[in-house]
């Protein structure tokens, strides 16, 4: 694999360096490089065909997202969390969300349950195609909006700094029919609420939505349904 496919040789090396990033991130999130999996940056370099300096600048990069960690004569390894890990990132999600939720609906509540109502729909059409990378898209979508339209900078940028490893932990949910639809009934759920302009009651069904993540990350058994959502 070269990073040619996206970038000419004459590419600066800080657009080649963001570039490597979002690939290794890409395979990151995908699962392709497991939680754990040490990273050498002679290895990247040679499978992209570049030199070591801007493979250590996007691990550098990666690191500042929390995907990737370093350890002193050790190397640096795919973040690997722990059970404390876990529950940390779910909190702090929750409390991002439920908040932004709430500064979104006083900014604007009609074009909220727009922008949320169309996240729904598409992540029901994902679901009825059984196609799982974009159902995972459009949840991604659904509350990435919430947070996206508060309108403070501030949170969306406190947001995005979990929101990699929100995406890596989401990618290892268990992949069943049962549990994406129960995802799907959640967010409408908070649509129904916001659009009946039930805010309080909004707010707490993002922190139950959140925590009944958590919990199938700690327990995939919780997941009913054996079958994934690409099977009849």
């Amino acid at each position: 694999m070269t990073i040619s496919d996206t970038t000419s040789t004459a590419t600066p090396p800080a657009s080649q360096q963001g570039k490597l990033a979002d690939l290794i991130r890409a395979r990151i999130v995908s699962g392709e490089l497991g939680l754990g999996q040490m990273l050498s940056d002679k290895e990247l370099a040679l499978e992209y065909q570049i030199s070591r300096t801007p493979v250590r600048e996007a691990l550098l990069e990666l690191r500042s997202a929390g995907l990737v960690v370093s350890y002193p004569q050790r190397g640096t390894y795919v973040f690997d969390p722990s059970p404390k890990d876990i529950a940390e990132i779910c909190q702090m999600r929750g409390l991002l969300e439920a908040g932004a939720l709430r500064v979104a609906a006083a900014a604007g509540l009609t074009s909220l349950v727009m922008e949320l109502n169309k996240a729904v729909a598409h992540m029901a059409f994902a679901i009825e195609a059984g196609d799982f990378r974009m159902i995972e898209t459009f949840d991604t979508q659904f509350h990435e909006t919430m947070v996206a339209m508060c309108g403070n900078s501030r949170l969306v940028a406190a947001y995005r700094q979990i929101s990699d490893q929100v995406r890596v932990l989401r990618h290892r949910l268990p992949a069943r029919r049962q549990r994406v639809h129960d995802a799907l009934a959640q967010h409408r759920r908070i649509v129904d609420l916001l659009t009946a302009e039930r805010i309080d009651d909004a707010v707490e069904e993002v922190h139950r939505h959140v925590e009944r993540v958590h919990d199938l990350l700690d327990h995939p058994e919780l997941a009913s349904g054996a079958e994934s959502p690409s099977q009849p």
